[in-house]
């Protein structure tokens, strides 16, 4: 297996503990279950708009609640938005750190302005990534192909030589159509099996 030249990271689900569908559930009052959450969320107009940087949040909240039919005020469903990224799962900060001697890591992801800052900055994950490739910065979303296009070319290396690890299988199956060796991982510890693996390790190539 040929080691790979950057380890290529989504954010939600991978390194950082997300509870929007539990959160959204309940704000609903019960009225989606939560595999129709899960499944209708990526789809979502008014998140995708907000995810590639089309619209504000102040935008984004009343189309949300309007979307979805919820029965909560705009600045309170923002407040309760601004709470559903928990942080870095335990040992995820400790693992970036251990990868980032012997690999580049960059992280793609769809992200929005009401968690980046604090993400990146507050939780400590910016500091282990040389490059940062968030959705509502750059205008473009995952899965579609001009993401990892755009990806690739700032990497500077074949998409073959990157290995990408996502929690969504979409997302997944359109960087391997691209040519990255992408990989289904739902939370840390899948991430963990999967690296190891496939070989990829804090320590010295043998």
């Amino acid at each position: 297996m040929q080691r790979p030249e950057v380890l290529l990271f989504d954010l939600g689900g991978v390194l950082l503990d997300y509870v929007g569908v539990e959160s959204l559930h309940a704000i609903a009052k019960g009225r989606y279950g939560l595999e129709e959450i899960r499944r209708l969320w990526p789809e979502s107009p008014s998140l995708q708009r907000l995810e590639s940087g089309e619209s504000t949040l102040d935008e984004f909240a009343p189309a949300f609640i309007a979307e979805w039919d919820l029965t909560i005020d705009p600045a309170a469903f923002l407040a309760e938005f601004g709470t559903w990224t928990l942080g870095p799962y335990d040992g995820a900060l400790d693992l970036l750190a251990a990868l980032g001697k012997y690999f580049p890591l960059a992280c793609l992801t769809n992200m929005n302005a009401a968690y980046w800052h604090r993400i990146r900055d507050d939780m400590g994950l910016g500091r282990h990534f040389g490059r940062c490739f968030a959705s509502h910065e750059i205008g473009l979303l995952k899965p579609d192909r001009e993401i990892y296009a755009h990806a690739v070319a700032q990497l500077g290396c074949r998409p073959q030589a990157i290995a990408f690890f996502d929690d969504t299988m979409k997302n997944v199956v359109a960087a391997r159509d691209f040519g990255l060796d992408a990989h289904h991982v739902k939370g840390f510890e899948a991430l963990k099996v999967k690296l190891r693996d496939l070989g990829i390790t804090g320590r010295p190539a043998k």
